[in-house]
């Protein structure tokens, strides 16, 4: 007599997702409580416990240890940065990854490492005022605005900021438009009276 068996094989092992978190810039900033958001190929949520779950989990990412989530089994994991929650005012927020990771028996512990890079905002409206002996009026005088490479103003900055056509107030002030900085650095302008004006 033939006997035939059926067997199915069932894999067991299972795998660990290691997140981790690099903050750049916000130097002396009270930094926000990071969290990441970790779905597998069928798009269920995962726990911090390796379990799933049909509803958005967040996990929180601390910068100092990162977060790793145990008992996964072999799959594709997709980790997003819930970005919202890491906004911190008066900055630009990049993040540079939102990566994946698979887990196979080639690969049993895995890591995403995520980054956010923060940079300052920032404006500045300069403004000057024009002194004259006589009878002063508004748009009496147009000025210029130039940037230069440092404090001799001799060397005009290429792509610097320059703005032309502004004219004076009733008191004679004149103002220019805001000049916008998303990092920190030293800038050298002159505002110069056009000739002839």
């Amino acid at each position: 007599d033939t006997v035939t068996f059926n067997a199915e094989l069932t894999n067991t092992q299972k795998g660990s997702l290691t997140i981790t978190k690099t903050v750049v810039g916000a130097s002396g900033e009270t930094l926000p409580k990071y969290e990441a958001i970790v779905t597998n190929s069928a798009g269920k949520y995962i726990e911090a416990d390796g379990t799933t779950s049909d509803t958005e989990v967040k996990l929180e990412v601390p910068v100092t240890t990162g977060i790793t989530i145990q008992n996964l089994p072999f799959d594709t994991y997709s980790v997003a940065e819930y970005a919202e929650g890491a906004k911190i005012t008066g900055y630009t927020l990049s993040v540079s990854v939102n990566g994946t990771a698979t887990i196979d028996k080639d690969h049993l512990a895995v890591t995403v490492a995520l980054t956010n890079t923060y940079t300052q905002d920032g404006s500045i409206i300069l403004k000057a005022k024009k002194s004259y002996n006589g009878n002063l009026s508004a748009d009496q005088f147009e000025f210029k605005l130039t940037e230069y490479t440092d404090s001799t103003l001799t060397t005009e900055k290429t792509d610097g900021v320059k703005q032309t056509g502004k004219r004076n107030d009733a008191d004679g002030v004149v103002a220019f438009d805001a000049i916008a900085y998303t990092a920190e650095g030293t800038h050298y302008y002159a505002i110069e009276e056009i000739q002839g004006s």
